[in-house]
């Protein structure tokens, strides 16, 4: 089953609530307070840093899990305001920061020390970098590892969280983040350094305790992360959110149009898919 929405930005009837409806476009009832965890590290990968910022609802129990992932250049701060949106209505967000496709390592990059790139050629060498492309899906894992142990013993988050409902939402390089834990696989080929063999699909890397994926800006095949086979092992319900400004970059960084990104929708297996098209919208 697979659902098309298409959006103009000034929709009929905005903000118009049936009885006992839920304002979601509104803040939600609950008192939204965070913890930061900025030294964890994950010791099954040679200790490989993963900050994560909580926001969750002071009050309420055995509320959703939602993890957000941010896109290159971000921060866990990147997606605070639907963070704290969606905590305010009775989730648990989970924000990692990605070390390797961070705004730290973008300015390493464009340091003496890390090679002085323009900005544009950093922001497309963290695509291609392994420990970027490879490692963003397991610190997903290893945030729901978090969580999972948070509800049993943290002070704060002990029995808040059901951790049988569990999403992964992002934007960018984030909604490959999101692909790539639903399930869809990655191409090696331009991984730089070369990953073996060195072409085609590359490891399963999703994770089953996710249960539900939305993916803002979805890269289609034609760039560095997916190829026409990636897609068919998706088996989670998935929704997808572009527009028709929302431009994509090739392998070699050229632009492609935004109706490119149709090609994930098509390319996705039978199942429970919502495709959100918004006029007028562009990448951010």
């Amino acid at each position: 089953m697979k659902w098309i929405f298409s959006f103009a930005a000034a929709a009929a009837g905005a903000g118009m609530l049936t009885a006992g409806e839920t304002a979601y476009d509104r803040p939600g009832p609950y008192r939204v307070k965070s913890l930061e965890f900025p030294a964890l590290v994950d010791t099954n990968r040679q200790n490989r840093s993963v900050p994560i910022k909580v926001l969750y609802p002071e009050t309420g129990t055995n509320c959703p899990l939602v993890v957000m992932s941010h896109g290159g250049v971000g921060t866990w701060d990147a997606h605070l305001y639907q963070a704290e949106h969606l905590a305010s209505h009775g989730y648990v967000v989970l924000c990692p920061e990605h070390v390797y496709s961070n705004n730290e390592r973008i300015k390493h990059l464009m340091s003496r020390a890390g090679g002085r790139m323009r900005f544009k050629a950093a922001l497309h060498a963290i695509t291609k970098d392994p420990r970027s492309l490879l490692e963003r899906p397991r610190d997903v894992s290893f945030t729901i590892d978090r969580a999972i142990a948070w509800n049993r013993e943290h002070a704060d988050l002990k029995g808040k969280i059901d951790t049988t409902r569990i999403a992964v939402m992002g934007h960018s390089y984030g909604a490959y983040t999101t692909l790539a834990v639903c399930g869809a696989r990655p191409i090696l080929d331009h991984l730089e350094p070369r990953v073996e063999p060195g072409t085609g699909l590359g490891p399963d890397l999703s994770d089953p305790r996710v249960t539900f994926g939305l993916a803002m800006s979805p890269q289609s095949p034609g760039g560095t992360y997916f190829g026409t086979n990636s897609y068919k092992t998706i088996n989670r319900p998935l929704v997808c959110l572009t527009g028709s400004k929302d431009v994509q970059k090739s392998a070699d960084n050229t632009s492609m149009p935004a109706e490119t990104r149709w090609e994930v929708l098509r390319l996705l297996p039978p199942g429970k898919t919502y495709f959100l098209w918004l006029d007028n919208a562009d990448h951010f």
